[in-house]
């Protein structure tokens, strides 16, 4: 730059790494623990303060390094901690160098040496020196309306104390040349002065705090000039480069004017240094202005609050900064979080704060405006009305006085009710509206927003200004969730609805919330009302417990009997209702307890000859009872009652199942058999299983495997009647040559016996019901359960020991969910025991609630084999009609077994009747076999089928039966159509006309045709053939169609319209049947008029007319011509040929002569002759 002004450079310390080396080998005894990296610098001392823990003995000589020369450092401000621990001191270069590195020598008096090596970090600070000739200008910018001014911070240092006497500085405020918001292109000069202040008094080195008068400052760019009142270099301004120090670079610009104008300060170092602009820092003005968002920060934390709640910063629109001095206002739009309460005079205090400490602002002024509504809470009364059926109904009602609708200082202006956010309003009645419905008159329910559990509805002054009743009507949910009732046997809770002799009855419930949680406590009463309605049995519990995750709030009623059914309790329908409320919600529900056994009534055995099977029907429940136990399962078993068992005989026999499942993703493993000695389950009987697994895979061996059984109900897997395991066995790998790869587990089940004068029949875990027993296969492997396998077939219970009934089942009929109140089973022929035994069936129910009957349903039957005729066979296989077939049968039993030597009987049907055939009746031969001749011409057909029945009275124990059998005849389908068409049609009298008739066989027969005539009504014309396939008539095939063509002569027509009659006469060449068809045509009849007769003739006399014209003209010509040829003299005389006449054949040919030069050819035209004659 052009200005050479002298200024002091000094060098500012930041310690960045320490290293410390001992380089004495002697065991130090001293306190050394020097902590030279927590230097500092204050504004008040430029110098580094380097604080350290020492001995107080340390020979403080200390040398460091400058310009990489070795240069004393002085300790100054030397202080020492009481106890020797430690102290700090500032370090200072003597010839106003700066430092660069330090190696510090620390000297014991023992000769103890540390040397401690430091690297430092330098800040740069400049010295301006200013006068009446040299002005310093320190920028600055006002962002905020209406801002007051009072003085500036800077760090002024006295260059020559003794020029300081007699120099005072002149401190004046100029106002910018522009106006600049963008700071990093900042650039403005001062130009406007607006005020000044002198400082008389020698100031201090130091950063110091210099009074302005007080100056209203609009937004804008100013400057604080300082000068002298004269020319010595008394004083000087302490700088940064723009890029150090405090602050933004550029973030007050610091100026120079040594005469030539306005500059900014910039120097260059000797010896090669950087050169940089200058930044007025460390300056900072001090003034009176508006509120700022960040004045209130303290860590990005808002500490200005009202009640606690912090303000929103409002941006002011028209405030001309986007940057980060965001000048605003400060707004408070909340809801109290807490009641605030008037005093005695209506007035309700309200808390400003703020982090006085954090932001340094102990106080401040501020206009305020504000509008708040204060509320008067009164209570209302709440009734509800439940139903099992529907949501809980509400009336919240609320008397208004008079004597609140004004309070002092205050206007009354609407009034609110509040509820639980999960009642929903209905209707609201008002006083001044009577009855009427006025809710459509409200905004609606909107949340409270202090509270957002409660919702609102506003209650507008047009309404509310009235002294009365007020009436809200709303509905909730019904929150309860699901009742329970069980079955508490032993401890263990069966849930059912069912229940019946020895069981004790336990309830819950749970209830939910309106939202996704529970509430957290109320209060259930639980109520069973009798099949009249009485009161039967209660109990309550309260507060409940909250699930897990708190979406159910149960309650068990601390597993309490609530009723121990026995032969007292009268059966039928019972109704368990809760009742739950916690003051806001309600939930209530009831379900259906049934008391109640089965009493079964069926009927006879019908056998359904169709379908090989006995059929029991009109199996109907309850006796006399009319109560719905749906659905239910129904088992019915054909039984072969016997206490005579082969050895080794298993009632159940599952074998070659081929379960195959993994272990361990690896292992496959196989369920191969499955059986089950007992299907009938008696009271104290032991049940015997075999099961069968394999391993299949080779190489693994698989110990530890056993097996477990279950007897379970099929209503319910957990109702378990009996249970046990077989012991350990090892699995050898596949292959094994001893077989051990596949082992037979035996597990043994003993049966509990019936307890009690009731029959009650005891389980496992549960009450044991006369229905089925299913059997669950549970296979483990280290007690790990690996696969589990379900018996399809079901053993039936019987509450009878063996002695009384024992034996196993044949066929079980299933009917696994029925609804109906009759109900069937249906057993297999195949499957029972015939004459002279007995079939027994067993029939057993039980419904999903787990209700069954007491006693045993069973019954015994004699039953006969019946018999059946098979193998029934027509001789042509295809018979047809109008000849003649047999028909052969064999008779057997049921089960196949001939019966030889029996009468057997055909008949055919009329229509009305059964009748006999010619040859019947006929004994069956040795094979049961019958042969009936069938003569078609000799019975009833209809539609092609023949009606026959086979008939065999029966003989003992066996009994018989009849066949009734349609044969279909093949019949032929004689069918034709006609096509017959004139051509050109009309037709004239006195012509001729062509017909054409084309013939089509729509049947499936061959056809003959034998005879086409065609007949007119009132005339007879003559018509002859003059197209047909012959062939095609004599052998006319389904399908085909042949053309003929007809040429008739007409004569007189008596009429305009003539009919045409086409009769064909076909017979069926394969049957010799005779079929007739007919078809009608009209044609209309015309007379030739007179221009069309010229018109035939037309033709004819012009053709006439020209050939006389030639005829004419040629005879013309030759007359002409002769006249011509003919001369005028004496014509000459004839003269006679020569030679012989020869015939062409016996003329030689003639050899080619030299061609004679020909002759001047006689004119011979008609001109020429003319002009000879002279004509």
């Amino acid at each position: 730059m052009s200005h050479q002004k002298k200024f002091v450079k000094k060098r500012i310390f930041a310690l960045s790494v320490i290293l410390l080396i001992i380089l004495s080998g002697f065991l130090f005894l001293g306190n050394l623990d020097t902590e030279f990296y927590d230097s500092n610098t204050g504004h008040e001392n430029i110098n580094p303060i380097l604080s350290s823990n020492w001995d107080t003995e340390l020979d403080k000589n200390i040398s460091g390094l400058g310009n990489n020369q070795k240069v004393r450092v002085y300790l100054q401000n030397q202080s020492s901690s009481i106890d020797n621990s430690g102290g700090s001191f500032e370090i200072g270069a003597a010839d106003d160098t700066y430092l660069d590195s330090g190696n510090f020598l620390f000297q014991f008096a023992n000769n103890f040496t540390t040397n401690h090596t430091m690297v430092f970090d330098s800040t740069d600070l400049y010295n301006f020196t200013f006068n009446n000739e040299t002005k310093l200008g320190l920028e600055f910018d006002i962002r905020g309306n209406t801002t007051i001014f009072h003085g500036f911070y800077a760090f002024l240092n006295t260059t020559n104390p003794a020029a300081a006497t007699n120099t005072e500085i002149n401190i004046s405020l100029y106002k910018a040349d522009t106006f600049t918001q963008n700071r990093g292109i900042l650039s403005c000069i001062p130009e406007n002065y607006i005020d000044s202040t002198v400082i008389s008094d020698v100031v201090s080195d130091n950063l110091a705090y210099y009074p302005f008068p007080d100056t209203s400052l609009e937004p804008f760019n100013y400057f604080i000039v300082l000068t002298t009142n004269n020319s010595l270099n008394a004083y000087s301004l302490i700088a940064h480069w723009n890029n150090e120090g405090e602050g933004e670079t550029n973030e007050h610009l610091l100026e120079m004017d040594i005469g030539d104008g306005w500059e900014l300060a910039q120097r260059s170092i000797s010896g090669g240094g950087q050169s940089n602009d200058f930044d007025a820092s460390s300056f900072t003005v001090n003034v009176t202005r508006g509120y700022m968002p960040t004045d209130f920060e303290v860590d990005s934390n808002k500490t200005l609050r009202i009640q606690n709640i912090p303000l929103n910063d409002t941006r002011e629109v028209s405030f001309i900064y986007s940057s980060i001095y965001q000048w605003g206002v400060g707004s408070w739009d909340a809801e109290f979080p807490n009641p605030v309460y008037d005093g005695a005079d209506d007035d309700f205090d309200i808390a400003l704060t703020w982090n006085q400490s954090g932001t340094g602002i102990t106080d401040f002024s501020f206009n305020l405006s504000y509008i708040a509504i204060a509320y008067h809470e009164g209570e209302s009364t709440a009734t509800y009305l439940a139903d099992y059926n529907g949501d809980i109904e509400w009336s919240l009602e609320y008397t208004l006085s008079s004597n609140w609708l004004t309070l002092d200082n205050w206007n009354f202006t609407e009034m609110w009710f509040l509820y639980p956010w999960y009642h929903n309003n209905l209707s609201l009645i008002t006083p001044s509206t009577g009855s009427q419905n006025v809710l459509d008159q409200t905004a609606g329910e909107t949340r409270l927003h202090e509270n957002n559990t409660l919702d609102k509805l506003v209650i507008p002054y047009s309404l509310s200004n009235f002294s009365g009743l007020y009436e809200l009507n709303l509905t909730s949910l019904n929150v309860l969730n699901q009742i329970y009732s069980y079955i508490n046997y032993k401890g263990n809770l069966l849930e059912t609805s069912g229940f019946m002799f020895e069981d004790n009855m336990t309830i819950g419930a749970d209830i939910t919330g309106p939202g996704t949680f529970a509430p957290t406590g109320g209060t259930a009463n639980a109520t069973l009302f009798n099949p009249v309605g009485s009161v039967y049995a209660t109990d309550t519990e309260s507060p409940g417990t909250l699930s897990f995750d708190k979406t159910l709030l149960t309650y068990d009623f601390n597993n309490n009997t609530l009723l121990e059914v026995d032969a007292s309790v009268p059966e039928g329908i019972y109704y368990l209702a809760i009742i739950w409320e916690n003051g806001s919600l309600i939930g209530i529900g009831n379900i259906p307890i049934y008391i109640n056994h089965y009493e079964l009534t069926f009927k006879e055995l019908n056998e359904l000859e169709d379908e090989n099977s006995f059929l029991l029907t009109d199996i109907s429940r309850f006796n006399d009872k009319n109560d719905d136990y749906y659905p239910y399962q129904l088992l019915g078993a054909s039984i072969n009652e016997t206490d005579e068992f082969p050895d080794n005989f298993y009632a159940i026999k599952q074998e070659q199942l081929a379960q195959k499942f993994l272990y361990k993703n690896e292992i496959e493993l196989e369920l191969r058999n499955f059986l089950q000695n007992e299907s009938i389950i008696n009271p104290e009987e032991e049940i015997s299983f075999k099961i069968t697994l394999k391993n299949n895979r080779r190489g693994i061996t698989i110990p530890n495997v056993k097996v477990s059984v279950k007897l379970v109900s099929p209503i319910n897997d957990n109702w378990i009647m009996a249970t046990d395991d077989s012991t350990l066995q090892t699995l050898e790998g596949a292959g094994n040559p001893n077989g051990n790869d596949q082992k037979n587990f035996t597990v043994s089940l003993q049966m509990p016996n019936i307890e009690g004068p009731d029959g009650f029949w005891p389980g496992y875990n549960s009450p044991i019901r006369l229905g089925g027993a299913k059997t669950i296969i549970t296979i483990y492997i280290d007690n790990e359960e690996i696969y589990s396998y379900n018996s399809p077939d079901l053993g039936l219970l019987v509450n009878q020991t063996e002695d009384l009934f024992e034996g196993y089942i044949l066929s079980l009929s299933n009917t696994p969910e029925g609804t109906d109140n009759g109900a069937s089973i249906q057993i297999p022929r195949d499957k029972c025991i015939y004459t002279p035994e007995k079939t027994t069936l067993l029939i057993n129910i039980q419904d999903y609630n787990h209700i069954s009957s007491y006693q045993l349903y069973s019954n015994t039957y004699e039953m006969n084999k019946s018999s059946k005729f098979q193998s029934i066979a027509t001789t042509p296989e295809t018979p047809v009609q109008g000849e003649s077939f047999n028909l052969t049968s064999q008779l057997t039993t049921e089960f196949g077994t001939i019966l030889p030597g029996e009468t057997v009987n055909c008949e055919s049907y009329n229509g009305t009747d059964w009748v006999l055939i010619g040859n019947s009746p006929q004994g069956t031969d040795s094979d049961g076999k019958t042969t009936f001749h069938i003569d078609t011409t000799a019975i009833i057909i209809e539609n092609n089928i023949v009606q026959l029945r086979l008939s065999w009275d029966g003989k003992e124990n066996i009994t018989g039966t009849n066949k009734e059998i349609n044969v279909t005849l093949f019949s032929y389908n004689n069918e034709l159509s006609i096509s017959a068409n004139f051509r050109n049609p009309p037709i004239y009298r006195n012509s001729e006309a062509v017909l054409d008739i084309t013939l089509t066989n729509i049947g499936d027969s061959n056809l003959n045709i034998t005879s086409i005539l065609l007949t007119f009504p009132g005339i007879s014309p003559f018509y002859q053939i003059i197209a047909k396939d012959s062939y095609s008539l004599q052998f006319f095939e389904p399908g085909k169609s042949t053309a003929m063509v007809y040429k008739i002569s007409f004569q007189s027509i008596p009429t305009n319209t003539l009919s045409i009659n086409v009769s064909i006469i076909a017979t069926n060449i394969d049957t010799s049947e005779t079929i007739t068809v007919e078809t009608t045509i009209s044609v209309s009849v015309l007379d030739y008029p007179i221009f069309e007769n010229f018109m035939n003739f037309f033709t004819l006399i012009m053709i006439s007319i020209l050939a006389l014209i030639i005829a004419i003209s040629l005879y013309y010509s030759y007359i002409l011509k002769r006249r011509i040829e003919t001369p005028v003299s004496k014509p000459a005389a004839k003269k006679k040929r020569r030679g012989v006449y020869k015939k062409v054949s016996e003329i030689k040919e003639e050899t080619e002569k030299e061609e004679k030069k020909k002759a001047k050819k006689k004119k011979t035209d008609l001109d020429s002759l003319l002009e000879e004659e002279g004509i």
